[in-house]
């Protein structure tokens, strides 16, 4: 009896690739689970993020020259900057451009939206008006994510290395060796 074997070895996004192909629903039930194990980075976040116009230049509507808009009519909106704040899972593989590689995280807290990512971190490497202003008024940066995440993050890290050994050990249980053959 020949028994042919093939192992492979798989980090977390491949693992969830996998997990997919076998169970979607237990895929799915892996996000329910991601996101409510960020829940209490994502209420602490939104409970930081002011009502009011953090600068008196964001209560204004702002497009580029190309048009997109940054901030739509009636400027700052505290529940539009609460709705861009969410929690992802991405399985997209590491990208490499001239010698460049971009290898996105897999599990994320991600604030969209321009005005809330320079509310969040401008003035963090260089010293210009707009972040020597948001430094003055609300304090160095990071001042919502970050701050958020080390308030949570022994839970968070607890938790998320479970959910990765689950994941891990859901795949393992359904490895697949390759084939066998009796001879």
């Amino acid at each position: 009896m020949a028994v042919d074997t093939q192992l492979e070895v798989y980090g977390i996004k491949n693992a969830l690739k996998e997990l997919n192909k076998i169970d979607k629903s237990l895929r799915r039930e892996i996000t329910k689970d991601y996101k409510q194990i960020v829940k209490s980075v994502i209420d602490d976040a939104k409970s930081v993020i002011p009502s009011d116009a953090p600068l008196s230049g964001l209560n204004r509507k702002w497009k580029t020259k190309s048009g997109h808009e940054i901030i739509g009519e009636g400027g700052w909106k505290q529940s539009v900057a609460q709705k861009l704040l969410v929690a992802k899972i991405s399985t997209r593989r590491v990208k490499e451009f001239r010698g460049n590689t971009v290898n996105v995280g897999t599990f994320r807290l991600v604030w969209s939206g321009i005005a809330n990512q320079t509310y969040d971190i401008a003035g963090r490497k260089s010293s210009n008006a707009l972040g020597r202003a948001l430094a003055n008024r609300w304090g160095s940066a990071s001042r919502v994510m970050w701050p958020s995440y080390e308030k949570n993050k022994s839970q968070v890290d607890d938790e998320m290395l479970r959910l990765c050994e689950r994941v891990m050990n859901e795949v393992n249980r359904n490895l697949v060796t390759g084939s066998s053959k009796d001879s």
